[in-house]
């Protein structure tokens, strides 16, 4: 089959072009996140790494006001016992209004 010579540039030129499109997504960004320094007043904990955690899933944590959902009040309210079991940090599960049962999908980000 004969293509027209003109055609066959065309084609190519297509081709070169749609080369340099799929390559320019290739190189790495020029943005680099850069974390602001901490202010000096801040203290810093090494022990973190090997420091007993405990994670809280807030709405079956413990209920402050008696309405049978766990809230912050109620976990701030046992945060001396937590303290009294060892614990050095908390690690709070999703808190926002949420139609799911496992909240990991916010009703608005407002």
């Amino acid at each position: 089959m004969h293509v027209p010579l003109l055609l066959r540039g065309l084609i190519f030129i297509l081709c070169i072009l749609l080369s340099g499109i799929l390559a320019s997504g290739c190189s790495p960004s020029s943005a680099v996140y850069s974390p602001e320094k901490l202010p000096e007043t801040t203290e810093l904990v090494d022990h973190w790494p090997h420091g007993v955690f405990y994670e809280i899933f807030v709405m079956s944590f413990y209920d402050s006001d008696g309405d049978g959902i766990g809230d912050i009040q109620g976990m701030t309210a046992k945060l001396d016992y937590l303290q009294e079991l060892g614990v050095e940090g908390v690690w709070l599960m999703p808190i926002s209004p949420s139609p799911s049962y496992h909240k990991y999908d916010a009703k608005s980000m407002e």
